[in-house]
């Protein structure tokens, strides 16, 4: 599959706010609620802001992952005969 740059520095971006905030170092570990997004106004504005990033990439890396299915279908999908 193509690179995906772009989506790759987003989560990259992400991970570092939550660092700063204390949060799990990874995102697979992240457990944040809205409530304390809500309560953290520096960490909710800096979501806000990586989500406008997002609405801008996330057509081209759908896109992606779509050509990557229809490329290597029987990786994803069983069609019986």
């Amino acid at each position: 599959m193509e690179d995906d740059e772009s989506f790759l520095l987003l989560l990259e971006k992400i991970e570092r706010e939550l660092k700063q905030h204390n949060h799990p170092t990874l995102l697979e570990n992240f457990t944040i609620t809205r409530d304390e997004l809500n309560h953290n106004k520096e960490l909710h504005a800096s979501f806000e802001s990586l989500y406008a990033i997002f609405e801008n990439i996330y057509p081209t890396t759908l896109e992606k992952i779509n050509t990557l299915i229809e490329k290597n279908l029987q990786d994803f999908i069983q069609i019986e005969k």
